[in-house]
């Protein structure tokens, strides 16, 4: 296995006054690796996008980003949708509601890492791990 990109490395820890650029960094970090990943590479659109992001609701300024350079076909789009937390909410909530009474549990702040990677056989697969920990 070869590690393309770490979010939880030092170069994007939290620093105050610096979060908005940390993030945007991060953003554009990723948006690189995974249209390297997927084979839609293009530089152009997205070498300056962490100054794009900057300076306002960032969240806006990346759907205008996403609205303006790709379609839902996208291979960058397809693997970004299967990265959204919300995907896995149903089961995560189900989990809970059947367990938690007789086993409490909660979040474990920091601990869901999704996990990209490209198979042997040019497929990429994407891996969610998440982390709770007992009440007791």
């Amino acid at each position: 296995d070869n590690l393309l990109l770490d979010g939880t490395t030092s170069e994007y820890e939290f620093i105050e006054g610096r979060e908005e650029e940390i993030r945007a960094n991060l953003v554009q970090d990723v948006w690189t690796t995974v249209s390297i990943l997927v084979g839609e590479e293009n530089p152009s659109i997205y070498s300056n996008l962490a100054e794009k992001l900057k300076g306002g609701d960032m969240s806006f300024h990346l759907s205008t980003f996403i609205q303006s350079h790709y379609t839902e076909d996208s291979r960058v789009i397809r693997l970004l949708k299967v990265c959204n937390q919300s995907m896995l909410a149903p089961t995560v909530i189900r989990m809970k509601d059947r367990i938690s009474s007789t086993w409490p549990y909660k979040d474990q702040r920091g601990e869901w890492i999704i996990l990209i990677q490209k198979e042997k056989d040019n497929s990429v697969s994407v891996t969610h791990k998440r982390k709770e920990v007992s009440y007791e």
